[in-house]
């Protein structure tokens, strides 16, 4: 039997609400992160491997191993440390507000972009009531099913995609009018990444630290490139060619 029991194997494999947020950190052999309470408010943290000493204000210290939870926001933490000699990996599970306030419905219909990319126009009068820019990050709902997305701008025109991967959960497809919420979104952007691709880049750990340190466009780049594919066999030769970049230390 694991020492990781079954809250905190759920905190690493269950789909999460759009309200909550997972991330993986790395720490290397002998690393130190500065850090304070307020980082991890409204967070719960898992040591899912080796070894990891919390510092506190005064000077008081704690280590924790692998299969622990913790409520840093709780403690008066300011740095977490790797005294060991090999990584340490910590997975934080979020909870986050849906930002923006009253969110704002509109009726669209899907269109199709080429072979097989789609999306919706977003009326100009929604975007400018959400008084964040020219494309702001949002919250998309459409019936049952909610996802984040930024808003585009396309020939004068704003727009917001709709992966296959969303058209398949909302239950929709191109030509279809549907009914729009969105909202605001100005919380972290943190990207799930799917267990089989988290599993092949945990195995090679140049390629998951190159991964940890992109932004999230492009951990999105590589996310969607995996989850995009049609067949299983496209699938495992789309995570080996992730993988195999990543782990030279290119971004894509």
């Amino acid at each position: 039997m694991s020492p990781i029991g079954g809250v905190a194997r759920a905190l690493a494999r269950v789909p999460l609400p759009p309200n909550f947020d997972r991330l993986r950190i790395t720490l290397e052999a002998g690393a130190a992160r500065l850090t304070e309470a307020v980082e991890w408010s409204d967070c719960l943290v898992m040591v899912e491997r080796g070894t990891v000493e919390v510092e506190c204000d005064g000077g008081s210290r704690r280590s924790f191993a692998a299969g622990d939870l913790l409520a840093l926001e709780c403690l008066p933490v300011r740095a977490l440390r790797n005294r060991g000699p090999e990584e340490v990996w910590l997975l934080a599970v979020r909870r986050h507000a849906l930002a923006g306030g009253k969110p704002m419905k509109f009726h669209t219909r899907i269109e199709l972009g080429g072979r097989t990319a789609t999306g919706f126009r977003v009326p100009d009068k929604v975007v400018e009531s959400l008084d964040a820019g020219r494309r702001p990050a949002v919250t998309v709902r459409i019936g049952e099913h909610t996802y984040r997305s930024t808003v585009a701008v396309m020939d004068g025109v704003y727009m917001l995609p709709l992966s296959a991967e969303n058209r398949e959960a909302a239950g929709v497809g191109a030509g279809d009018d549907v009914e729009v919420e969105i909202a605001l979104d100005s919380a972290p952007r943190v990207m799930t990444v799917p267990d089989d691709f988290a599993t092949a880049l945990d195995a090679e750990p140049a390629a998951r630290r190159t991964f940890d340190g992109l932004s999230y466009s492009l951990q999105r780049f590589h996310v969607e490139s995996v989850t995009g594919a049609k067949t299983d066999e496209t699938r495992q030769r789309r995570i080996a060619k992730s993988v195999a970049t990543l782990r030279e230390g290119r971004p894509r």
